[in-house]
């Protein structure tokens, strides 16, 4: 029992839930306890150009899949990167340099750095590998393309799932097991998708309005 146990969980989890057992117990929205994926999407100009299904709760850890997932749908690889904090680590930042992609994600403790910064007490990290990352990134995000680009952010992905979560109507996953799962997230993209690339053409209206 114990050996099939681990060989569902493999190396990167420690936890799976009993119904499914491809789904991780981690921290959902509301704060509490509950058994699922983490989803990711990635988007430009509010069109989904890949998305991911995760048992890894740390996005942190899911920044490079993404992107070669867009670049597996595109061929190309991104200019610009921008994510949230939950995105921001050193091992992140080093990936973006050596790729030659230039990057907006806020360090974790960007709101109180800034302030900091702005008072004349900003006091370097302790990780000493981690500070050169950390001071780049805010001297950019201070700049007017910085803020340009953390703007952006906000009227790009977050909408994305706005519209994904109340208009369509899907806040939860309906279906158990990865490839299911996989298969319910890209349908939803797609509706998405439709949705937004008709209202950009003029076309008449393909589908109907998911109110």
């Amino acid at each position: 029992m114990v050996n099939d146990k681990l060989d569902h969980m493999g190396e990167d989890r420690n936890l799976f839930g009993n119904t499914d057992k491809n789904a991780t117990l981690m921290l959902m929205k509301n704060d509490s306890l509950g058994v699922g994926y983490n989803v990711q999407m990635a988007t430009e100009n509010q069109v989904i150009v890949g998305f991911g299904v995760f048992q890894d709760r740390a996005d942190t850890y899911l920044l490079k899949p993404m992107i070669e997932e867009i670049e597996h749908n595109f061929g190309i690889t991104p200019e610009v990167i921008m994510a949230d904090k939950g995105y921001s680590s050193k091992k992140n930042y080093e990936y973006l340099a050596c790729r030659g992609m230039k990057s907006a994600i806020p360090p974790h403790t960007f709101d109180y750095d800034i302030l900091a910064r702005h008072k004349g007490t900003y006091k370097s990290s302790e990780n000493l590998t981690y500070e050169p990352y950390n001071v780049n990134m805010l001297d950019f995000l201070e700049t007017e393309k910085g803020r340009e680009l953390l703007n952006k952010r906000k009227w790009d992905v977050e909408p994305t799932f706005g519209d994904i979560k109340h208009n369509i109507g899907f806040r939860k996953l309906l279906l158990r097991f990865m490839p299911k799962v996989k298969m319910e997230v890209g349908l939803v993209s797609i509706a998405h998708n439709i949705k937004k690339i008709k209202t950009w053409l003029g076309m008449p209206q393909l589908v109907k309005e998911y109110c």
